[in-house]
């Protein structure tokens, strides 16, 4: 079939752009903040700042106070116990979150004065603060009727038209006003705010909590379990929020526990931010979420690749061709894809290798788009010459996404493993005089990050041993040979054969071993927010160390000057052993 095309439609570069559908209805641009904010009682808990600092307080609070105050003169002394630090002024957790909300609302009326900002806030029930000195309050059963939560924006008429440059005064007085009491009714207010971001694609919801949901819809010191009714209620809210185009990024306070197992994952799914932060440092870090405005929703990428080659890790795959849902992003977002040779008297006769991603997405005023790339690569047969030549940025995300992936299966050996086995690759091809600044910088910051993945995977494995939990790596990816599982699994796999003689029942025995190890430790991990917190960051590169320039988060000094120098066989031998010997430990 012979195609005719115009001057002016042939492509003239690697990238084309298609329109494939006009907006429905005309939307606003200017996207919606919602900061999310618990006042549960826990919130009361101080940390020590050194010096005499003036921290805002509300009037009310102000005035129940001073009637403890000693007074000279009408002037309040300076009360203090015996050998009590003078220097030290106690800050709580809300006073923490209260000076980091006011500044990002005065940031945002500055530097993004057509932005609309919006404050939920939650404790036995949750309130709705609009500007104009409106109040909703959500009590009772509502707090566990999904339906009227996903619904609130519209049933009580929420609409957020002024501006922030217009509502920042009477924001911030909301904000500073806020006091600690009561439960955490963490799920109906989370579900609540996105539905008041959804007014607008590309909106944000900013979650910070200290505790543990309680109250309503997600309650998890109830069951927690993977079907457990709360689990399934914070994947509904995902597929919510990603349905809306709302970003969710969660902040926990360090030295609380919120189970970020099940928290953090909304965060990933709908290209947010998670993290457990000091609370004095609340203000930095609510700086860095709001660096990455989403700019498309409801994006997915297809990939092909040359006949002959098949994708790995990819569940939507079929031989040269993969499609990836990825949702939301952000102009810092990077998904990757790996390959491999599946036909290799295929491949053996390529000289170039082509491929060709077609990316849909929608703009945040709803016009629905098509982005098709193709790019064409040399073939090299020699191994040194691809290793010189590595991307460290591309190995390097998709390396931590992998590892990240195969710890939440539960898989934490065959995790380390396959990260050590992409740094080991690109050690060798930077450790020449050829190796560029880049490669370099790519490979220190993405060092960082595998480091602090690694201790956190080797730590739960640790804090596993000590309470009598031992697994090895077959059993962790299912491929534990007859000899290698206990003598109640081996008599079963002998009645299976000796009955059905059916190899597909072993393979599912190994399964569902392999779905076991998963489930337990999933439920390992509901009570360490630490390792669930490094484990869903590392999933979501758009804010890894490595996918920025400057990131606030991990401020550790970076080692960019020279590549690893040649070690001689010896020394290359005795690392071996020394990582041989971690990945049994």
């Amino acid at each position: 079939m012979d195609i005719k095309l115009d001057p002016e439609e042939l492509p003239k570069g690697d990238s084309l752009d298609y329109i494939l559908g006009k907006p429905e209805v005309k939307s606003n641009l200017n996207d919606i903040i919602i900061y999310c904010i618990d006042i549960s009682g826990s919130m009361c808990t101080t940390s020590e700042v050194t010096g005499d600092i003036k921290v805002k307080m509300n009037n009310k609070l102000t005035q129940s106070l001073d009637q403890f105050v000693e007074k000279n003169h009408g002037i309040a002394a300076r009360q203090y116990l015996p050998n009590e630090k003078t220097d030290i002024t106690y800050v709580s957790r809300l006073q923490c979150v209260q000076a980091a909300v006011s500044a990002q609302i005065d940031l945002l009326s500055k530097e993004h004065p057509n932005k609309r900002v919006g404050i939920v806030t939650f404790n036995n029930e949750v309130s709705i603060y609009l500007p104009g000195g409106i109040r909703h309050v959500i009590t009772g059963d509502k707090l566990t009727d999904f339906d009227y939560l996903i619904g609130v924006a519209s049933s009580l008429g929420i609409v957020l038209e002024t501006t922030v440059d217009k509502s920042a005064g009477e924001l911030n007085s909301v904000v500073v006003g806020l006091e600690e009491t009561g439960s955490t009714a963490l799920g109906p207010a989370l579900l609540a705010s996105i539905s008041m971001a959804g007014v607008a694609r590309g909106s944000s919801v900013v979650l910070c909590t200290d505790g543990i949901a309680n109250v309503g819809l997600g309650n998890l010191e109830e069951d927690n379990g993977q079907d457990s009714p709360a689990s399934q209620f914070y994947r509904k809210a995902s597929e919510f929020a990603l349905q809306k185009g709302v970003a969710v990024s969660i902040v926990s306070i360090k030295g609380s526990n919120t189970s970020m197992e099940h928290l953090a994952k909304i965060c990933v799914d709908t290209r947010g931010y998670n993290d457990i932060v000091d609370p004095l440092n609340l203000t930095k870090n609510f700086n860095f979420i709001l660096q990455n405005n989403i700019i498309a929703t409801d994006i997915s990428a297809t990939m092909f690749l040359n006949k002959g080659f098949t994708f790995r890790h990819e569940k939507n795959a079929q031989n040269s061709k993969a499609t990836r849902v990825v949702g939301n992003c952000t102009k810092e977002s990077s998904i990757t894809f790996e390959y491999y040779p599946a036909q290799k008297e295929i491949v053996n006769q390529l000289k170039q290798v082509h491929f060709q991603v077609q990316i849909s997405f929608t703009k945040l005023d709803g016009t629905r788009c098509m982005r098709i790339i193709s790019k064409t690569s040399e073939v090299t047969r020699e191994r040194e010459v691809a290793e010189k030549h590595v991307n460290v940025s591309v190995v390097g995300l998709h390396a931590q996404v992998q590892t990240a992936q195969l710890a939440t299966e539960g898989q934490y050996t065959k995790a380390r493993m396959y990260q050590k086995a992409n740094m080991r690759m690109v050690r060798r091809g930077i450790a020449s005089e050829e190796a560029t600044e880049s490669q370099i910088k790519h490979y220190s910051l993405w060092n960082k990050e595998a480091t602090r993945l690694n201790s956190a995977l080797k730590a739960t494995k640790i804090d596993e041993r000590q309470k009598g939990i031992t697994y090895d790596s077959a059993e962790e990816d299912g491929s534990a040979s007859e000899e290698e599982v206990g003598e109640k699994e081996k008599e079963r796999r002998r009645d299976t054969e000796r009955k059905e003689k059916d190899q597909e029942q072993l393979k599912m025995l190994k399964n569902e071993k392999k779905q076991k190890i998963q489930q337990e430790r999933q439920r390992n991990r509901y009570d360490n927010d630490n390792m669930s917190n490094v484990l869903y960051q590392a999933h979501n590169p758009i804010y890894s160390a490595y996918a920025h320039t400057f990131n606030p988060l991990y401020e550790r000094e970076q080692i960019l000057s020279q590549p690893p120098p040649p070690r001689p066989e010896r020394e290359k031998e005795q690392d071996q052993k020394k990582e041989r010997k971690e990945e049994k430990d």
